[in-house]
């Protein structure tokens, strides 16, 4: 019966070490998992930073593209009456 019993005896040595790899895991998950949370975070604050940088640049784009639009009528209307009565010849000059 005695031999029994010393099959599931551990040193106290194996015991101590089983218990810091325990801890030292449970340890890097936690500091882990912070880690991870923090890096969601950061991600979620730098999209929105993003987001709203692609919408001013976006409305800028649209201001830009309608003054270019007004710009190119401008110059169509102040080109096109001298260009109507010399379309159909072929000669260039006063």
């Amino acid at each position: 019966m005695a031999e029994g019993r010393n099959r599931f005896q551990f040193r106290t040595s194996t015991v101590a070490l089983l218990t810091a790899v325990v801890a030292l895991s449970l340890s890097l998950f936690l500091i882990t998992a912070r880690h991870n949370a923090q890096l969601w975070a950061m991600t979620q604050r730098h999209n929105a930073q993003l987001w709203a940088m692609t919408q001013r640049h976006n409305a800028q784009l649209d201001e830009m593209t309608a003054r270019h639009g007004e710009q190119l009528r401008a110059l169509a209307a102040r080109v096109e009456p001298r260009a109507k009565p010399g379309a159909g010849g072929g000669s260039v000059g006063p």
